[in-house]
């Protein structure tokens, strides 16, 4: 049976999937809701979170589930996160300009 390829770019995404390189992966469509809060937290160190607005511009339009890790540069530092919860709940969540992002203590 011919399947077509998807390609997926970046080791964080692979990461999220828990597959990699060569893997091959089930894709099913899912119905995304608009995020009110998603919680993160440090994964494997601890932040502050200063600007939250800033966090969600990075990852507007991103669809978000329970355990992702994101990894981001400040300034020459690495940061890793990783999502703790969501509202609502729901498989998946849309992050957006109006969703509250907090971090867990």
């Amino acid at each position: 049976m011919d399947c077509p390829i998807l390609t997926i770019f970046g080791q964080p995404s692979r990461r999220n999937l828990d597959a990699s390189i060569d893997d091959v992966v089930r894709i099913q469509k899912t119905k995304d809701y608009l995020a009110t809060q998603v919680i993160f937290a440090g994964y494997q160190k601890k932040y502050i979170l200063k600007n939250s607005k800033i966090l969600v511009e990075k990852l507007k339009n991103r669809l978000v589930s329970k355990g992702d890790i994101f990894s981001f540069r400040s300034g020459s530092n690495r940061v890793d996160l990783i999502v703790v919860d969501h509202a609502p709940q729901a498989q998946i969540v849309k992050i957006h300009k109006k969703t509250r992002v907090t971090m867990q203590e």
